[in-house]
């Protein structure tokens, strides 16, 4: 407005009460982050609260930090991330490796993957409520075409299914047309994390 000629235009998001922040958060407590996967990550996390709402509200139910940490050195090489609820004492909740993170939209997937797993270790009635719906009984025997460790195990098939819903269409590509191939945990996904 100070000079002749200049036009600018701008905008900001105002919010007054309890404004959502995400308690989830990436941090180098174990190893540093390199910057290509911090930020993929990041990109997801940042955004949690506002992209879904509901799965953010029980991620951050604790009220704590849930902090995801790089320590490939804590991971079976053949898996991608680990869930150990700060069993480490290291003030880390998710441990993960390069793989799986490499784009934005594939650590969308694992990060929810993971995330289930924290929702579910307090909260063991969201496995029960996952095995009600139904959806298990859809992935029991022969598990989500897209993890094989799913077969027998609802902690597993839950998580994938929030992973695979967070992450349409991008993950497993066996699944690309999630609603058709998996309806009950497609409903069920929706419901959890919206």
């Amino acid at each position: 407005s100070e000079e002749q000629g200049v036009t600018t235009s701008g905008s900001e998001t105002v919010c007054v009460g309890d404004c959502p922040t995400s308690c989830v958060k990436v941090v180098d407590n174990a190893q540093t982050w390199p910057g290509n996967l911090r930020s993929n990550i990041s990109s997801y996390t940042d955004a949690l609260d506002a992209e879904f709402p509901g799965f953010a509200a029980q991620v951050c139910a604790g009220g704590n930090e849930v902090n995801l940490c790089y320590n490939p050195s804590r991971i079976d090489p053949d898996y991608y991330a680990w869930h150990v609820h700060d069993e480490y004492r290291d003030n880390c909740d998710v441990y993960f490796n390069e793989k799986g993170v490499g784009t934005a939209s594939n650590a969308k997937f694992l990060v929810t993957h993971e995330l289930t797993h924290h929702v579910q270790k307090p909260l063991t009635s969201t496995v029960a409520e996952y095995e009600n719906s139904g959806a298990y009984s859809e992935v029991e025997s022969g598990g989500f075409c897209s993890y094989s460790d799913t077969a027998g195990s609802n902690t597993e098939s839950m998580a994938e299914a929030a992973g695979l819903y967070a992450s349409i269409p991008s993950w497993g590509t066996c699944a690309s047309n999630y609603r058709t191939k998996y309806p009950k945990n497609y409903t069920w996904a929706k419901g959890f994390m919206e």
